[in-house]
């Protein structure tokens, strides 16, 4: 993998590239709180498939950065579908195929809505449903403990001052199967010492939920976001049935806003980060899934 930066509006993306340089561009768009080594496992099975791999890290993390200091921190998938956009036209890729798991799969998931097969020819959105924040269950509240406990001053200061031991115990919560070495915890820990991490992370939640104000610059994106009834992209959901942050049984009813191709596949014995935790079963799933997408 070979790393590589793109200017935008407002960032300088970090992202890794791999693959045959002729090869069908598939982009990957980690969650949080992850970073670009969560596709690793995944990614040789997609180059020997055939397909060129963009891997970029989100604003806030890794080596990306604004370009302006006065930039408003935003998070959120409106904040990181306008990345992808950008990040997608910049690199002239056409119309790609994502790969996107949690923050990421919404991001894809926002994208397709928005501009359709303009930018995504086919998503496979992973540990993430949609349009379900507004009916959420018993067990969903309970999962999403941490968001709003980073609404509060006292969430706020545990976020910036305890970065480690906040992320790796959502890893051990969400994924409790899942073991990671002490040489990935590190790799996974570097990406999260960029000195947007904690705006960014903090402003996501609390905009979600109403405490912080909404950034007027994507308010026409809001808008065309709230008119769509459905998503015209081919769309995979895999959901882990182990994922203590996101419950998969509050999204089995998705394909209603699909018009184009939907399929859901849950998985016994993963939890929320899939593609650490069955990444030959998912790079070979994706691959086979993107070649029938002609």
């Amino acid at each position: 993998m070979i790393e590589k930066f793109i200017t935008t509006n407002e960032l300088k993306i970090a992202y890794e590239v791999g693959g045959p340089t002729d090869g069908k561009p598939v982009v990957l768009v980690h969650g949080w709180p992850d970073c670009a080594r969560t596709w690793d496992g995944i990614l040789p099975i997609l180059h020997q498939a055939g397909y060129q791999t963009f891997v970029p890290s989100l604003r806030g993390f890794g080596k990306t950065e604004f370009l302006n200091t006065q930039t408003r921190r935003t998070g959120g998938f409106l904040a990181f579908a306008d990345d992808l956009r950008q990040f997608i036209e910049a690199l002239n890729l056409g119309p790609v195929r994502i790969i996107g798991q949690d923050w990421g799969a919404q991001t894809a998931l926002v994208l397709s809505s928005l501009f359709g097969e303009q930018y995504v020819k086919a998503e496979i959105v992973l540990s993430e449903g949609w349009k379900s924040y507004d009916n959420l269950t018993i067990t969903q509240i309970q999962n999403y403990w941490y968001q709003w406990y980073m609404i509060t001053v006292q969430g706020e200061h545990y976020v910036r001052q305890n970065k480690a031991e906040f992320t790796l115990h959502m890893w051990q919560e969400w994924s409790p199967k899942y073991e990671m070495d002490p040489q990935a915890q590190n790799e996974l820990l570097q990406f999260f010492q960029n000195s947007d991490w904690s705006d960014v992370t903090l402003n996501t939640y609390r905009e979600r939920w109403g405490y912080a104000p909404f950034d007027g610059k994507y308010a026409d994106m809001k808008e065309r976001l709230d008119k769509v009834k459905k998503i015209s992209v081919p769309t995979l959901n895999i959901l882990g049935k182990d994922d203590t942050c996101t419950d998969y049984r509050m999204n089995q009813n998705m394909s209603q806003y699909f018009d184009k191709g939907f399929k859901q596949e849950i998985w016994s014995g993963t939890g929320h980060f899939i593609q650490r935790e069955a990444p030959k079963r998912l790079g070979t799933i994706a691959a086979k899934y993107f070649e029938n997408q002609l």
